[in-house]
């Protein structure tokens, strides 16, 4: 089960995915950064070893790999 931890308190917001079960990422961290503006999401993520006191591996500063989603409204 993938899991996650999310800190709105700061801004960007501070975000943790966590418990890849296989492949790359199995025991592994994507610390990433977040921005909601309007109707779109920024993301961008670097992976790293488990755990909060790795934080160091989070993106200070959003790069050319900025994954951004467009909210659709039906």
């Amino acid at each position: 089960m993938l899991r996650y931890w999310l800190d709105t308190s700061v801004s960007p917001f501070a975000l943790e995915l966590y418990g890849f079960p296989d492949g790359p990422l199995a025991g592994m961290t994507m610390f990433g950064i977040v921005e909601v503006n309007g109707d779109m999401l920024r993301v961008d993520f670097e992976p790293g070893p488990g755990g909060a006191a790795n934080n160091q591996h989070r993106p200070t500063a959003f790069s050319d790999r900025t994954l951004s989603l467009h909210r659709v409204r039906t």
